[in-house]
């Protein structure tokens, strides 16, 4: 099993070294794959209708149900695994095979009645169609953990470039073809199926006849665990796009999608990247001292390069809104104000659940990702049934996130070790950093002519916000902001 025993010759000696080599070649891949994702989002807002978005919003949402599926505790068992790996991975891969299969079975049978339970009949055919990249999406786990045990991120990162790529430019390619939303549709199924065909190649493995239930069965309390923390993860990303639609409209979903997207994607690729790398780091680690001690390390990087990313998305929601997507968008400029910050938030709640994952620890997490779900669906409820607006789901959806961090406190981080005293000083140093750049953009924005054009608008606001911040940490905190410089030059430049 080549992607679990071979070794680079140029590949580093130190854990740490690993762990920023890991980290640059994935920050490298998930960039390209962001700025794609967000240069093809902004020419289809222009080709697509709200309509037509919101037809793609619901469908990839319901597909969400087949993940539900997709056994995402397989990752993690072959990652974490310390024994008998090469017929735990077969095992696995046929385990996969055999439930996508099925799983495309029954939701193309279900497609049509799911859209039309949720008001749109018309979103059932894009829906059967799209459940395919959910079949090449399950047989790419096995080989991407393999990878990922071993380590070999330059492997696993052309597996996502060469499947992201392939979508975002397929996608665009139909849509100007006037393919309409099954230009996303059909972008995405290819995307997958060249995900995986590059993921096998990589791994260089091929799955053997042998299937062991056995090591199933043992893995099963933690793989149980995690697609039931999977399937609240799914209701909580999912019910206010459910509740939108069926309460306020197809329309009105197209935009709320749009202002979720746009944080979001950023805030998905940097978890991924810390997911990736990290958990097996954490995993390597040992005890679960020696694991909380990298998590206080990583935390403040994490977070000081996180918070003037999202609360300036927040500051900046209106040019970004009207530069890329059009006045036909502007709709979406409050709820992405609102959304930027329950991303930030994410990333921290995120942070804590990889370290769950690799001490193989998720029973306290699987309560907190179900608390949030339900809090996500009676808050969205309320928001749709008593206002009917989307600004007020998208504070609902941030209030449950900020409720779930103080039970995910009391639950799970005591429980791991990771307390807030070893990181106090740094994080509460970002926050005050946050705060001033916040008070600096705000003021720039209100002396700025009404005539500047937009685009000079966001330059600006960026500029004095980078520098606000970083300034502003120069003159207070010039040490903590050394550090964390220092940190992500090493993680840049792979040492």
């Amino acid at each position: 099993m080549s992607a679990s025993s071979d070794s680079d010759r140029s590949a580093p000696t130190t854990t740490g070294q690993v762990a920023r080599r890991g980290a640059r070649t994935t920050l490298v891949a998930h960039t390209i794959v962001q700025l794609g994702s967000l240069a093809a989002t902004v020419i289809l807002a222009r080709l697509l209708t709200t309509g037509e978005f919101g037809i793609v919003a619901l469908a990839q949402s319901l597909l969400g149900l087949l993940s539900l599926l997709s056994l995402s505790g397989i990752n993690a068992a072959i990652v974490t695994r310390t024994d008998g790996l090469r017929t735990a991975a077969s095992s696995y891969f046929w385990l996969c095979a055999g439930t996508g299969v099925a799983a495309v079975l029954v939701m193309t049978l279900a497609a049509r009645p799911l859209a039309s339970l949720l008001g749109q009949p018309d979103a059932g055919p894009y829906l059967a169609v799209l459940s395919f990249s959910f079949l090449f999406g399950l047989m790419q786990l096995v080989p991407q953990a393999l990878l990922q045990r071993s380590r070999k991120f330059t492997r696993m990162n052309a597996a996502l470039l060469a499947g992201s790529l392939t979508y975002l430019v397929l996608e665009v390619v139909l849509a100007f073809a006037g393919l309409g939303a099954w230009a996303v549709i059909i972008g995405n199924v290819c995307g997958a199926a060249a995900g995986f065909a590059v993921s096998i190649t990589a791994a260089r493995w091929l799955p053997d006849t042998r299937i062991s239930m056995g090591l199933i069965r043992r893995d099963l309390s933690f793989t149980s665990g995690l697609t039931l923390g999977m399937a609240f993860s799914y209701v909580q990303k999912n019910a206010d796009y459910w509740l939108v639609s069926a309460g306020i409209g197809g329309p009105a979903l197209g935009v709320y999608y749009v202002a979720y997207v746009l944080p979001n994607i950023i805030r998905l690729r940097i978890t991924d990247v810390v997911r990736q790398v990290m958990l097996p780091t954490y995993m390597r680690a040992g005890d679960l001292r020696s694991t909380a001690q990298l998590w206080h390390k990583t935390l403040p990087v994490l977070l000081g390069l996180g918070m003037p990313v999202f609360v300036g998305i927040s500051l900046c929601a209106e040019p970004l809104i009207l530069l890329f997507f059009g006045a036909s968008w502007s709709g979406a400029v409050d709820p992405l104000r609102i959304l930027a910050l329950g991303a930030l938030i994410d990333l921290y709640t995120t942070s804590v659940n990889i370290v769950s994952v690799a001490q193989r620890s998720v029973r306290r997490h699987v309560l907190v990702l179900g608390f949030r779900a339900g809090a996500t669906v009676v808050g969205a409820t309320i928001a749709v049934a008593v206002w009917g607006d989307i600004v007020a789901v998208a504070g609902a959806v941030v209030t449950a996130s900020l409720t779930t961090v103080c039970l995910q406190e009391i639950l799970v981080s005591r429980h791991l070790l990771l307390g807030w005293r070893l990181v106090a000083r740094p994080v509460a140093t970002y926050i005050g950093l946050s705060v001033l750049m916040s008070a600096a953009v705000i003021t720039c924005d209100v002396l700025l002519p009404s005539s500047t054009p937009t685009a000079v608008e966001l330059v600006v606001l960026v500029l004095v916000g980078a520098t606000s911040y970083l300034g502003g940490g120069f003159l207070v905190a010039r040490a903590t902001v050394r550090v964390l410089l220092r940190d992500a030059r090493l993680v840049v430049a792979g040492r």
